[in-house]
């Protein structure tokens, strides 16, 4: 369906991207923004705009508590919603009727063997997801620091499995992360021309440097 941008006025401090709505004007869309504190620096907490364009002026705003940066989303029913943050490997579930913080979380860290440094996991960085059935697929950005350092956990694609029984959501980790996709792309024929290897030892926003940043099933 064609897609129209249209804007949407947001409370002060807020930081908004351009919403997308249905071509029939009415579609609701949903919208995640950066809350940011007095500073203009210090993030608070990720907003979800539900924003009807038949009528701007009464837009609903629901917000949403206990990350920053999300990153990736997929929806799991028709009133929650799974979030992915590329600042920590924890999944958020949060309800798509009502504000607040998640209704269940799920930690990744063990299963993506994200390893620590100074007693902090480290981040995958997840930026991409895409659902088929009960499987979700989730994608790290596969790229470098920005200093172009190689940082082998943020190669990750991975799978969970998502059902929902009596109410409550359950999330499981499918197989193991796989961890080639790089190579694997810079060694197929089809894909010479455009120098993976290479890219990926590029900082992400160098030119030409690789940088995952969705995922979709086709």
């Amino acid at each position: 369906m064609p897609r129209r941008k249209t804007p949407c006025t947001a409370p002060p401090n807020h930081e908004w991207a351009a919403r997308s709505v249905g071509a029939n004007g009415r579609s609701p869309a949903l919208l995640f923004a950066a809350h940011k504190g007095a500073n203009g620096r210090s993030p608070l907490f990720v907003t979800l705009a539900l924003c009807l364009a038949a009528a701007p002026a009464q837009a609903r705003f629901l917000e949403h508590k206990g990350m920053c940066d999300a990153s990736a989303a997929v929806a799991v029913n028709g009133v929650k919603f799974l979030v992915a943050n590329d600042e920590d490997n924890i999944l958020r579930l949060y309800s798509s009727n009502t504000s607040g913080r998640p209704v269940q979380k799920f930690d990744l860290n063990t299963f993506l063997k994200a390893g620590k440094k100074d007693g902090e996991w480290l981040e995958a960085d997840i930026e991409g997801a895409a659902r088929i059935g009960d499987m979700v697929y989730w994608i790290a950005s596969h790229g470098t620091s920005s200093k172009g350092q190689s940082l082998p956990t943020r190669r990750r694609l991975f799978a969970t499995e998502v059902k929902t029984a009596d109410g409550k959501l359950s999330v499981t980790p499918v197989g193991a992360p796989y961890e080639n996709l790089v190579h694997d792309l810079s060694t197929a024929p089809s894909l010479s021309r455009f120098n993976l290897a290479a890219a990926a030892e590029l900082p992400p926003k160098e030119p030409g440097g690789l940088n995952i940043e969705g995922l979709a099933a086709t």
